[in-house]
C-alpha cells in the first residue's frame, strides 16, 4: 500500500503541507527540493499511490555521523507503520552511505516511537537557542536544511579566518597566513616574494589575502590548482592526491562508466555532481585567473564555503551543486 524512495522526487507544496501539520505552524514556501539537495545525505519519501504521506530528512557529517531530521506522517495514515519505515529506510541507506551512528533528537512524548519502536538508545546531548525559529519556537543547532550552518562573521577579517578553518581543518598556521596577508600586506609580500612573483603580483592587491589562501591550501596538498583546459584524467590524478579526497574508493567509481574526452569545465561539473552524490563537494575558489584552484569538502558544508566566501568579498563556487 505504501512506496518508500530514497531521494524520490517529490513537490516542494506537499512537504510544506506535511511539515505544517507535524509541527502545527502554518503553511510556508520553504524550497525544500533545493535544500536537501544541496545540504543532506539524503530523504525518504513515503507514498501512497502519487500522494506523499511521509518524509523524513537525513543530514550528515560528511562521514560516519547521521541525523534524522523531520520525519512526517500525514494524520490520515499514521499509526499504520509509516514512521517506522521512514526511520529504517533512513538508517538503512545512511549505513550504506558508511555512517556507523544515527542521532535524533526528540521530544518526550516522541520517546515511545524512537526507543521503542525504532529502537534508538537514549543518550544526553546539548542545545543551544541562536536565535527564534519562524514558527516562534527556539532554532534547533542543526537547522531544518538539514546541515550545520556556520554563522555568519561580521568582518573580513573573521570570514577569512573561518574559511581556512573549513578547509583546514587543525591547520591553524593557514589562518595564520591569511590573516596576515590581510593584516599587514607589505610584509606578506616580502615573506612570500618568489611564490607570488609567480602570479605577477608584486605590490598589494584586494585579493592578496584570496590568494594567500589557495597557497597556503596548495602548500598543504588541501587544493589542487588546474590548467582551464587541463585534461580530465590529470585533473582526477591531482583530485585523488589531495588530503582531502574521499576516503571512500566508491566515490570515484562512476570514472568508469563516464566519457572523458569533454572539455574542462563540464568536466569538472559532472565531477561536482558524482562525488557530491557521495557526500563531497567539489569547489572552486575564483582568483580571476585561466585556472581553477579546486578544493575538496563534506557536502554538507559546500553552502557554508560560498557563503564565507561572500562575507570575505570574494567568490566561491560549488561545482555540480543543485541550481534554484
Amino acid at each position: 500500500m505504501f512506496g518508500y524512495e530514497w531521494r524520490g522526487h517529490f513537490d516542494n507544496a506537499a512537504v510544506n503541507a506535511l511539515h505544517a501539520e507535524g509541527f502545527d505552524h502554518r503553511v510556508l514556501d520553504d524550497d525544500w527540493w533545493t535544500q536537501v539537495n544541496r545540504h543532506s545525505l539524503g530523504w525518504v519519501c513515503a507514498k501512497r499511490e502519487d500522494d506523499l504521506v511521509g518524509f523524513v530528512n537525513v543530514a550528515w557529517d560528511g562521514a560516519i555521523h547521521a541525523f534524522i531530521l523531520d520525519t512526517l506522517v500525514a494524520t490520515a495514515v499514521r499509526r499504520r507503520g509509516v514512521g517506522r519505515q521512514l526511520v529504517a529506510h533512513a538508517a538503512g541507506h545512511a549505513r550504506a552511505a558508511g555512517c556507523e551512528w544515527p542521532h535524533v533528537d526528540l521530544a518526550d512524548h516522541l520517546e515511545p516511537f524512537y526507543l521503542d519502536t525504532c529502537g534508538f538508545r537514549p543518550r544526553k546531548a546539548g542545545l543551544i537557542a541562536l536565535r527564534a525559529g519562524r514558527h516562534g519556537r527556539p532554532a534547533m543547532v542543526v537547522t531544518r536544511s538539514g546541515t550545520w550552518r556556520t554563522r555568519m562573521p561580521s568582518t573580513v577579517r573573521d570570514a577569512l579566518a573561518a574559511l581556512a578553518a573549513l578547509l583546514a581543518p587543525g591547520e591553524h598556521d593557514v589562518a595564520d597566513r591569511v590573516t596576515s596577508a590581510h593584516d599587514d600586506p607589505e610584509a606578506y609580500l616580502r615573506a612570500h616574494a618568489d611564490q607570488l612573483d609567480e602570479r605577477g603580483v608584486d605590490e598589494p592587491v584586494p585579493t592578496l589575502a584570496w590568494i594567500a589562501l589557495v597557497d597556503a591550501l596548495a602548500d598543504r596538498d588541501l587544493l589542487a590548482e588546474v590548467d582551464w583546459k587541463e585534461d580530465p584524467r590529470e585533473v582526477v590524478d591531482r583530485l585523488r592526491t589531495l588530503r582531502s579526497t574521499p576516503a571512500n574508493a566508491g566515490a570515484w567509481i562512476w570514472l568508469e562508466d563516464t566519457d572523458i574526452h569533454v572539455a574542462t569545465h563540464d568536466f569538472l561539473e559532472l565531477a561536482g555532481t558524482r562525488l557530491r552524490e557521495a557526500g563531497t563537494a567539489l569547489a572552486v575558489l575564483d582568483i580571476e585567473s585561466d585556472c581553477y584552484p579546486l578544493v575538496l569538502l563534506p557536502a554538507g558544508r559546500g553552502r557554508d564555503l560560498v557563503d564565507l566566501a561572500t562575507a570575505a568579498g570574494f567568490t566561491a563556487d560549488v561545482l555540480g551543486a543543485a541550481r534554484s
